[in-house]
């Protein structure tokens, strides 16, 4: 994945003109992570979204590190931790690195400053990640709906 080329078909960047990704690529940090590097520590405010440009990130809850369950698992392309942009209370979740990585980070306050600064931009990203948001709400319920129909049996 080339992280510039392929910025704008990242769901939370969709639909934004070029002008608006260069402001997007001038707030975003290069990161590589190591195997089983902790990128961001459940019970931590939460500061940043995160981009995988290569490897795997592992969303894990219950106990620290690699002893909790892998919920969801992230890859080239995947974004994780947008919710940081709505919610200011601690992660529920560790975010572990599962092979070497390459992430690009854009800090929360860094990325509401360019949405203040450029309204129309903000409401993009707003309304793409409510778009995301929706779905995710959308395919939990029914998971629990499953869940739900299965033990009723």
């Amino acid at each position: 994945m080339k992280i510039k080329e392929d910025l704008s078909k990242i769901s939370i960047f969709k639909n934004l003109t070029k002008k608006e990704i260069s402001e997007i690529e001038a707030i975003m940090h290069k990161r590589f992570v190591k195997d089983m590097e902790v990128i961001a520590q459940a019970g931590e405010p939460p500061l940043a979204i995160y981009i995988i440009k290569s490897g795997r990130i592992d969303y894990v809850v219950g106990k620290t590190g690699e002893e909790g369950e892998i919920v969801e698992s992230y890859k080239d392309g995947d974004v994780v931790g947008e919710i940081c942009i709505f919610d200011d209370n601690p992660r529920p979740s560790t975010l572990i690195a599962r092979g070497d990585s390459e992430i690009y980070g854009i800090f929360k306050y860094d990325l509401e400053e360019v949405m203040r600064k450029n309204p129309k931009l903000g409401y993009k990203i707003l309304k793409n990640l409510g778009e995301k948001l929706a779905k995710r709400i959308h395919e939990l319920t029914l998971l629990l709906k499953e869940k739900i129909d299965r033990t009723s049996d």
